[in-house]
């Protein structure tokens, strides 16, 4: 059986066991505005977060491996 084709309840349910093993997740609390700012950049926050997170480790970890 497809997810699609499962009641909406269910569906949520298997995709965040999905979620759960690949991903970390993390609230961040930005001061009013930023959210703004960033979106009429044309970037997502949670790009933005993501883009910043990628390049600090390749700067911190890629030298050491």
């Amino acid at each position: 059986m497809k997810i699609k084709d499962l009641p909406l309840k269910e569906q949520y349910k298997r995709i965040n066991e999905k979620h759960k093993l690949k991903y970390d997740r993390y609230g961040v609390a930005l001061p009013k505005g930023t959210k703004n700012k960033i979106t009429a950049k044309g970037e997502s926050v949670n790009g933005l977060i993501n883009k910043l997170v990628k390049k600090w480790i390749e700067e911190n970890y890629n030298e050491e491996e």
